[in-house]
C-alpha cells in the first residue's frame, strides 16, 4: 500500500493508517518494504518481464 501526502495525510486518515499498520505488524508473514525493495523483488521473480510491450 502506498498513500500520497495530499491524499492520506488527512488527521482521520493517518490515525486509520496508523490502526491499521499496527493490526497489521501483529501477523506473521506480514512485511513492509520499501517500493525499490518491492520492485527488486518483484523482478527477480521467474517470468516477470523485463520490458515494457
Amino acid at each position: 500500500m502506498s498513500t500520497h501526502d495530499r491524499i492520506g495525510g488527512t488527521p482521520a486518515r493517518v490515525k486509520v493508517l496508523g490502526d491499521f499498520l499496527r493490526y497489521a505488524k501483529q501477523h506473521p508473514g506480514v512485511v513492509f518494504m520499501r517500493k525499490d525493495r518491492i520492485a527488486e523483488l518483484a523482478l527477480s521473480l521467474p517470468d516477470v518481464p523485463v520490458k515494457a510491450i
